[in-house]
Order: C-alpha cells, then sequence, then structure tokens
C-alpha cells in the first residue's frame, strides 16, 4: 500500500468535493465548487488525502448496487413464486396478474440500480402501463374465478 498524500483542495478536486457534500445531504453544483475552490483567498480547512487503494474503493461503491434495488428484486421473486404457486392451485387465473406484478417489481428494481436506470418520464410511462395492465388481470381474474 501506498503512503499517503494529503494536499489543500484546489478546483481539480471539486469531484471529489462534491460527492463528499452529496454524501454528507448538501447540494450543490460543481460549476459552485469550482469556482469556491479556485479563489485565493479561501480560509478553509479542506483537505483531499490521495490514496491509491481508497481511489479504487471510491469508484466501486459508486457503482453498487442500492439496498432499495435488492429489496424490490427480491420482493419481485416472491411474487413470481406466488404466480408459479397460484398456477397449481384453485385460483389459476390470478397468475397473470401477479407475473405483470412481478415485472413490476422488477422493473422498480432495475431502476434503483446505476446500469439499468432510465429516463424518469419513460420509467413512469411503462410503469403506469404495467400498474393499470396488473388491475385489469387482477379484475379478469376475480370475474373468472367465481365463473369457475
Amino acid at each position: 500500500m501506498s503512503k499517503p498524500e494529503i494536499d489543500k483542495a484546489n478546483a481539480s478536486h471539486a469531484n471529489e468535493v462534491l460527492m463528499l457534500l452529496s454524501q454528507l445531504g448538501y447540494k450543490s453544483t460543481l460549476n459552485n465548487i469550482k469556482r469556491v475552490l479556485a479563489q485565493t483567498d479561501r480560509n478553509d480547512e479542506i483537505y483531499i488525502a490521495h490514496i491509491d487503494m481508497l481511489r479504487s474503493l471510491a469508484t466501486n461503491m459508486a457503482t453498487r448496487i442500492s439496498g432499495f434495488a435488492v429489496i424490490w428484486f427480491i420482493l419481485g421473486l416472491v411474487v413470481g413464486v406466488a404466480a408459479i404457486a397460484a398456477l397449481m392451485s384453485k385460483a389459476p387465473f390470478i397468475t397473470p396478474a401477479l407475473l405483470m406484478m412481478s415485472v413490476t417489481l422488477f422493473m422498480l428494481s432495475a431502476q434503483r440500480t446505476e446500469r439499468f436506470v432510465m429516463e424518469p418520464t419513460k420509467f413512469k410511462k411503462r410503469i403506469q402501463f404495467f400498474c393499470f395492465a396488473t388491475v385489469i388481470l387482477s379484475s379478469l381474474s376475480i370475474v373468472f374465478n367465481a365463473a369457475v
């Protein structure tokens, strides 16, 4: 492991400072941070430590999957298993509705990841369609199960 280097923050460290501020709950823009860090008459005490291991760890943490993505994915699997169980039970007509609900949960899971995220308005339209289809299929399953 290499020895850490500690430098006073300047405009070239704007990305690191922006990431730190966002983790602490503050909102700012990259241009604003660059402007402040470029000032020569600053009286702050912001230092940046350069350690190769920490840099690679920060990169890996940025691409990790959030906990909510895992929760939505597991719920999607549970609902998918429930759809298969319903297929074997006395109410097989609920299976398409449960599968649509499972797809909706998988879409929510994918939206929480960095790799599979889609544009918000496109995501909203797709979620609305799948939720509406789930409601229609659930209603039809009630009718079909009552008729059988």
